[in-house]
């Protein structure tokens, strides 16, 4: 019984894992009908923003449509009232995100949650951690040392299961207030995700049609135009650039798998432990069946034992389930909420799920009242045929879980230290990170007290790092246009993260010259034959 506990205990961790992400951001009543603006072909999901006016007026379709940056994968400083913060997220969006993505209103003074120019917007977990039980309408707030605004709305956070996660909200109709710009050929425009409120009877087939009318005008820099809906997004295909949660769809299918052989592990162990308490009770049972009693009576005997013992080993799951969901959580790098257990649904499928195991385990008992004899019973010269086969086979199946459960645990093993070892193309042991605003002015300082560390082989100042770089420069050849990854960095870059120099010369200190360096793939497309001029 305790097996089965901890088999099905497993079991709900791993399938309130996968039925969380497989439901992301159905907390919106309308997340059937919102659908995110994409260029399949060139990979992209961030457009032109002036795309917007198109959509509101131009698309019958479309009920609601708004443009939204959203910026994470590093700390965004918040100050306000005296006190410092770090949000998780931010956004450069309009009014219409609100309507499409209805967060409860916590404080407002205005119908228009961006009334001003420097309207900022932020969370309640963000308004608590900053001003605590102070009203923080009207008060000065500044982020990343250099946006500053003033608190126009306090609105709802976002809940677990949505793929947009952020603490922070600016107005994107000042111009200051928005994150990037892109250029091409002397033209220049804000690129930013354009989300579509659609009508409850839209035509996909014709939105399709208006779409390539867009991409036919030229009139932006797109090789494709299409819709992908909310509901695909976390678990579809990735977009560059993109700063939406993701998840990944083959680990679902694998956890699925491992749930699976661990159930029906939990649920052969049970079976050969209930079959080998029925064949040491046969002789009560044939005791019983020459006293008058009927194989009905037999048959609600045995499923009620077997009911109470499954109900009893899933309360016990349960408690085990509360006990190791934290180290799970952990494990998992995903935040496991109890609280799904007791959606309609997740508890529909846990109470389907108890009554199969239920059928399953009683029907080999079942099985063996309709094989035996009692006469042969209790003179001991024959025993049901089934024993030895159906024992046989519980054992080979057993073994066969158990080196598929070997087999795929060796396969997660694999890849985890494929991650964990793979060539980044830098040195990572012993790197230690500060962030800073990007208007700090004191790098002197820094530089000097820094290099008195006894501690500190070496040190850089970047405006990145591999993996987070927030700068995206365009180039073309005669035949392409190329795209590169950039960041400023000084003349120990290379030294700190022990980056090799493939071919050419470090930056020189006091070095003035428009120069840089590039990786191997940059170089590779610009089709050089040498690096001459």
């Amino acid at each position: 019984v305790v097996g089965f506990s901890v088999g099905f205990a497993v079991c709900l961790i791993i399938g309130l894992h996968i039925y969380g992400e497989t439901t992301m951001d159905t907390w919106l009543p309308t997340h059937n009908r919102i659908v995110r603006l994409v260029d399949f072909k060139g990979n992209e999901s961030r457009l032109d923003m002036t795309m917007t006016e198109v959509f509101k007026n131009d698309f019958p379709q479309v009920e609601l449509a708004c443009a939204m940056e959203l910026i994470d994968g590093f700390d965004i400083s918040v100050k306000a009232n005296q006190q410092f913060a770090l949000s998780k997220g931010m956004i450069c969006t309009t009014d219409d995100f609100f309507k499409i993505f209805p967060l409860k209103v916590i404080r407002a003074n205005d119908t228009k949650l961006f009334p001003g120019m420097q309207s900022i917007v932020i969370t309640q977990s963000l308004a608590n951690t900053l001003f605590q039980d102070a009203d923080p309408l009207g008060k000065p707030i500044t982020i990343l040392d250099d946006i500053m605004g003033e608190i126009s709305a306090v609105v709802a956070d976002f809940p677990k299961n949505s793929s947009i996660q952020a603490d922070v909200f600016t107005n994107a109709e000042n111009e200051d207030f928005r994150f990037s710009q892109s250029c091409y050929d002397g033209k220049c425009w804000n690129p930013v995700d354009h989300y579509l409120l659609l009508r409850p009877d839209t035509d996909r087939a014709l939105l399709q049609t208006n779409l390539d009318k867009i991409l036919a005008s030229g009139n932006y820099e797109i090789e494709s135009l299409s819709y992908q809906k909310l509901d695909e997004m976390y678990l579809g295909p990735a977009f560059e650039y993109s700063s939406m949660m993701r998840g990944n769809r083959t680990m679902l299918w694998v956890f699925a798998g491992l749930g699976a052989l661990v159930l029906l592990l939990s649920i052969i162990n049970f079976v050969n432990f209930y079959i080998a308490m029925q064949y040491a009770r046969l002789k009560i049972i044939s005791i019983k069946k020459i006293h008058g009693a009927q194989f009905s009576h037999l048959l609600t005997y045995t499923l009620v034992e077997v009911s109470m013992s499954i109900l009893m080993a899933v309360l016990l799951a349960l408690a085990l389930f509360q006990f190791m969901l934290p180290t799970a959580g952990y494990l998992l790098n995903y935040r496991l909420d109890a609280a799904l257990l007791f959606t309609p649904e997740f508890l529909l499928l846990i109470l389907l799920a108890i009554l199969l195991i239920i059928l399953i385990v009683s029907a080999f008992p079942v099985i063996m009242l309709t094989r035996f004899k009692s006469v042969n019973v209790l003179s001991g010269s024959k025993l049901p045929a089934i024993r030895q086969t159906g024992r046989n086979l519980m054992t080979a199946l057993q073994f066969t879980i158990s080196i598929a459960l070997i087999i795929l645990t060796f396969s997660l093993y694999k890849q985890i230290d494929f991650v964990k070892h793979a060539d980044l193309g830098f040195e990572k042991e012993n790197l230690v990170r500060l962030n800073f605003p990007y208007t700090f002015q004191k790098q002197a300082v820094l530089r000097q007290k820094l290099s008195q560390l006894s501690d500190v082989e070496s040190f850089t100042f970047s405006s990145g790092v591999p993996g987070n770089v927030h700068l995206s420069l365009g180039d073309e050849t005669t035949t392409k246009s190329i795209f590169l990854e950039s960041m400023h960095v000084d003349g120990n870059f290379l030294q700190t993260l022990a980056i090799p120099l493939k071919a050419g010369r470090n930056f020189r200190a006091g070095e003035s010259a428009p120069v840089c360096i590039m990786n191997q793939e940059a170089y590779s497309q610009y089709e050089w034959e040498n690096m001459e001029n």
